[in-house]
C-alpha cells in the first residue's frame, strides 16, 4: 500500500515498546534479549494487505501468510519475521502464525499505528516464544454464569449465558478453526495443570478478562490502571427492553474470577495501556522456548554477529556478498553519490563503478572486507567504518583502484588498507591513496599493509 508503516516509527516506536516489554527500564529484566536486522523490505501485494490479521477461512485467509508466494513474500529461517499491514482486515491488532512461532502480522485495527505500537507487540512475542492466554480452556468451564449470579435475573428465564466468548485458533492446514478439548478452565487450585499451565498468574477467563476492559454493556470496566491489579469484574447485560441485569463470571469451584489484565498475556482491549509485566513463571516458559524449541533454535545469535543499533532510516542492509552496481538498482539510488546513509556490511562488498558518499556510516560484520575493483574509485567525504562486532576485515584495492578519504574514522579491523601492489605485483596498475585528515585506530595491521 502506497505509504505503508514508516520505517523512523520501528526505531521511535516499535523497538522502545519491545524493550520496555522484555527488558524494562528500573524494572526486573527478563533477560531475553533482541538483535534488530535493519532489514525492511516492502511487500506489494494487494491481497495480502486486504486480508491483514483477518481470522476469517476462505480461499485467502490469514492462512494465506503461511504459504506464500516466494516472488511475493519470503519468510527467513534465521529470525522472527514481523509483517505490519497498513489497512485491511483487522479482526486483531496481532496474530502469529503459531505458538510457539516465527512470524507475527501486526495491524492498524483501531486506525493507527500506535494500536500495535505498545503492548500488543509484546503480548504479540509472548505467543512466539510459548505463552497461550491466561484465560485458556474457557471453553470448558461449565459454571459460566448460572442464573443465580445475576442481580435480577427474571425468575424461569433460564441461565443468564451471552454465549461462547472465546476466539479460536487457526488451523492453516485444514483452513478452519480449533479448540483444544483437552484445556480445562482455572481456578484457584490447578493453576499447573489448566488455564496457561503457569501457576503465579491469576486464574482468567475470556468473558471476566473483556468485562474488566470495557465499561458500558458488557460490563463495568476498570476505571484507571491503578485499580486494575485487584479488579474484580462485574458483568452487565441490558437487552432491548427492561433493565440492566448483571452477572459474576465464575470459575469451576464457583468463585468469581479476577483476573490480571495487567498483565502482557491478557486480552483486555480498551485496556491494553494497563499491561506492563510478565510473570516469573512466564519468563521461564520463555526462556526454556527459545532454548529448546526446534522453530526457535534457529534464531539464537551469535554474538559475534551482533550489529550496531539501526535508526531505519537512509539504511542499506547487505546480508550477503554484494556489487554496488546491484545495490543501486536493487535500492534505487543515485548512480554516482549518496549522502547521510549508513551500509551494513555482513560479508564483502565489491565497488565495480566509481562512487561517492558523503557523510557515510559503514557498519562491517566480523570479517567483512570493502573491495575495490581495479580502475574504480571510491570516494568518502566525512563518514565512519568500523564494527559492532569482534573486528571486520579491510579495504582491498585492487590494481589500479583508487580510494580518496577525507575526514574518515576507521576502527577496529585486521588491516586498514591493503593493496594488489603489496604482493610485490609489478604488472598491475598502482593505486592512488588519498587520506586527508582521517584517523586510523586500532588495528591489527596497520603499517606493513598501506
Amino acid at each position: 500500500k502506497t505509504g505503508g508503516y514508516p520505517q523512523s516509527r520501528i526505531k521511535d516506536f516499535l523497538i522502545p515498546a519491545i524493550e520496555a516489554g522484555f527488558n524494562p527500564e528500573g524494572g526486573i529484566p527478563s533477560g531475553i534479549n533482541f538483535e534488530y536486522i535493519c532489514e525492511v523490505t516492502y511487500v506489494n501485494s494487494t491481497p495480502f494487505i486486504t486480508v491483514g490479521t483477518g481470522n476469517q477461512t476462505g480461499p485467502f485467509s490469514f492462512c494465506a501468510w503461511d504459504d506464500p508466494d516466494p516472488n511475493v513474500l519470503q519468510h527467513h529461517n534465521d529470525g522472527i519475521d514481523i509483517y505490519i499491514v497498513d489497512g485491511g482486515a483487522a479482526d486483531a491488532a496481532g496474530r502469529v502464525n503459531s505458538i510457539p512461532g516465527d512470524y507475527i502480522v501486526l495491524a492498524n485495527a483501531g486506525g493507527t499505528f500506535a494500536d500495535f505500537e505498545g503492548t500488543t507487540i509484546v503480548h504479540e512475542l509472548g505467543h512466539i516464544f510459548g505463552l497461550v492466554h491466561m484465560h485458556t480452556g474457557s471453553m470448558q468451564n461449565g459454571n459460566y454464569y448460572p442464573f443465580n449470579t445475576c442481580s435480577n435475573w427474571p425468575a424461569g428465564a433460564g441461565d443468564c449465558n451471552f454465549g461462547c466468548p472465546i476466539s479460536p485458533d487457526i488451523d492453516c492446514g485444514s483452513n478452519s478453526y480449533v479448540f483444544d478439548v483437552n484445556a480445562c478452565a482455572e481456578h484457584a487450585g490447578n493453576g499447573s495443570t489448566a488455564g496457561d499451565l503457569i501457576p503465579d498468574t491469576n486464574p482468567s477467563d475470556s468473558r471476566a478478562e473483556q468485562i474488566s476492559s470495557q465499561a458500558g454493556q458488557s460490563g463495568s470496566g476498570i476505571p484507571d490502571c491503578s485499580a486494575a491489579p485487584n479488579y474484580i469484574p462485574v458483568g452487565q447485560y441490558q437487552p432491548s427492553s427492561g433493565p440492566l441485569f448483571t452477572y459474576d463470571v465464575l470459575d469451576p469451584q464457583g468463585q468469581i474470577y479476577a483476573p490480571d489484565v495487567t498483565n502482557f498475556m491478557s486480552t483486555t482491549t480498551s485496556k491494553k495501556n494497563c499491561r506492563d509485566h510478565f510473570t516469573p513463571n512466564q519468563i521461564t516458559v520463555m526462556k526454556n522456548h527459545i532454548a529448546d524449541h526446534p522453530i526457535l533454535q534457529p534464531f539464537h545469535s551469535d554474538p559475534n554477529d551482533l550489529i550496531c543499533d539501526c535508526d531505519y532510516d537512509k539504511i542499506i542492509y547487505l546480508r550477503d556478498d554484494a556489487d554496488w552496481s546491484d545495490v543501486i538498482l536493487d535500492y534505487d539510488i543515485d548512480n554516482t553519490q549518496l549522502t547521510d546513509w549508513e551500509i551494513v556490511v555482513q560479508k564483502d562488498l565489491t565497488f565495480d563503478t566509481d562512487y561517492t558518499f558523503n557523510n557515510a556510516t559503514f557498519t562491517m560484520g566480523d570479517g567483512a572486507n570493502i573491495i575495490v575493483e581495479a580502475g574504480n574509485t571510491l570516494e568518502v567525504n566525512t563518514g565512519t567504518i568500523s564494527t559492532c562486532g569482534t573486528r571486520w576485515g579491510e579495504i582491498y584495492l585492487e590494481g589500479s583502484a583508487n580510494l580518496d578519504f577525507l575526514n574518515v574514522d576507521m576502527s577496529t579491523g585486521t588491516n586498514a588498507i591493503r593493496t594488489e601492489n603489496n604482493y610485490g605485483n609489478n604488472n598491475v596498475g598502482k593505486s592512488d591513496i588519498i587520506v586527508h585528515s582521517c584517523t586510523i585506530d586500532d588495528f591489527q595491521k596497520v603499517g606493513s599493509q598501506y
